[in-house]
């Protein structure tokens, strides 16, 4: 590599005199400066991650580890699916409907995991048509009643002690 570097220096030396040994000294100082920094990010990454399973061990100790005590186990049924026999456009339109009500839900029990109201955060919505489309033509053969995420929420906090708080 650094023959490479080297040969490559002296072409631009060679062909733009001193401009081009200056430009291309540059080129080698910004490109060390930007591995130095992906590295440096790396670093930071790993710091964050052992911080993170540090946290995560401690909010786990004593449980058992295929339980489902830190939530369900996926839905593995594919036969699962919204009631009736509607297009998309029915469902989409029913989660419209009961939006309201459910964002109403989602508040009682965003309080009830957070009295203070400062660190959970409800993210709610509707799925949008094109997407429905797109995973009912993709995903269920056509059959708008196996989309099970027509109306969804979130509750997201920032620490997995957090996590623990809200989800015990």
């Amino acid at each position: 590599m650094t023959s490479f570097a080297g040969t490559v220096g002296l072409a631009a030396h060679l062909k733009f005199g001193e401009a081009g040994l200056a430009c291309y000294a540059a080129f080698l100082l910004v490109m060390s400066g930007l591995v130095y920094h992906a590295v440096r990010s790396l670093e930071a990454v790993e710091v964050f991650k052992e911080k993170y399973e540090t946290a995560y061990r401690e909010c786990t100790k004593g449980i058992e580890p295929d339980s489902d005590q830190l939530g369900p186990r996926p839905l593995s049924n594919s036969n699962l699916m919204q009631d009736g026999d509607h297009d998309v456009d029915f469902y989409i339109d029913e989660a419209r409907r009961l939006f309201e009500p459910f964002e109403e839900v989602l508040s009682v029990l965003a309080k009830a995991a957070d009295p203070t109201g400062e660190t959970v955060t409800v993210l709610s919505n509707t799925k949008g048509r094109e997407r429905a489309a797109e995973k009912i033509r993709l995903d269920y053969n056509g059959v708008a009643a196996k989309v099970k995420d027509y109306l969804r929420a979130t509750l997201v906090v920032t620490t997995m002690p957090e996590v623990c708080r809200v989800w015990g």
